[in-house]
């Protein structure tokens, strides 16, 4: 498969549900194999040992091993990897007719948790042991939080910039409503006709336990404060006043100086 049909992007960020969405997909055997082909180590790791590390050569591999026989083909990236993603000519030839799905996860809090606790302990499906235990760090559920908001954010970004409408879902209607979810994409993306998940091909399973439910309460009981938590917002706006301020103080400057700068700026040009 050189040029499917049909292509659909699942935009998302990390613990967001997107690998399930991608197994109940691929279970009907009518839509592809959705996988996350931007990330040479988990394919490698799970599924193809030979999978390249070059974008385009990425593309290339899944549209062989991820388009169904009658060219539909989907994907999941995460925003931090679009950069990357978009060093493919054939990706970035795909992006005009594909159809977008925003998948998040309405459990902000509960998703960097669970990022926290994946990235710490290196166990991102339950199937998979442990490289370590896990330890709470409320540094590492702080970080959590603010990549997640940021990896949403520049999706959102994208969708306004190219006046995109993409299908919304959410985290908790796949969990609660699996079936009126892949129901969703398949009409969305023109896969008529019947489609039922196979559950006997569905691997994956939720890993929240009682601890990610501890660290939870914990980081609520040490981090919450209604008075703070927009260092983000700050930090820009302080480096965009910096020149205005450069430009206030030179608006106050008297006129010799004035002169004097203009003298400068006509000499350097």
């Amino acid at each position: 498969m050189t040029n499917p049909r049909c292509v659909f992007i699942i935009c998302t960020s990390p613990r967001s549900g997107s690998n399930l969405l991608c197994e109940f997909i691929e279970s009907t055997g009518r839509m592809g194999k959705p996988r996350e082909y931007f990330n040479a180590m988990g394919r490698r790791l799970f599924d193809d040992p030979d999978f390249p590390d070059e974008p385009e050569a990425q593309v290339r591999r899944a549209f062989e091993i991820g388009a169904s026989a009658d060219g539909v083909f989907g994907l999941k990236v995460f925003a931090e990897q679009m950069p990357f993603a978009l060093q493919s000519p054939t990706f970035c030839g795909l992006l005009p007719r594909a159809h977008f799905i925003h998948l998040r996860r309405d459990d902000l809090l509960g998703q960097a948790v669970s990022l926290a606790r994946a990235t710490r302990t290196g166990q991102y499906r339950a199937s998979q042991a442990q490289i370590r235990e896990p330890a709470y760090d409320a540094g590492d559920i702080e970080a959590a939080l603010t990549r997640i908001a940021l990896e949403h954010a520049s999706w959102r970004a994208y969708f306004a910039r190219n006046d995109l409408d993409p299908l919304q879902l959410t985290y908790e209607e796949l969990v609660s409503a699996p079936d009126e979810v892949v129901g969703a994409i398949a009409k969305r993306i023109g896969v008529e006709g019947p489609l039922a998940i196979d559950r006997t091909k569905v691997r994956l399973t939720r890993q929240a336990d009682a601890l990610t439910q501890a660290w939870r309460r914990r980081f609520v009981a040490e981090r919450s404060d209604l008075c703070s938590g927009f260092d983000l917002l700050a930090s820009r706006n302080a480096r965009a006043s910096r020149p205005r301020a450069a430009l206030a103080r030179l608006l106050r400057a008297p006129k010799r100086v004035l002169a004097s700068a203009l003298r400068r700026r006509k000499r350097d040009h």
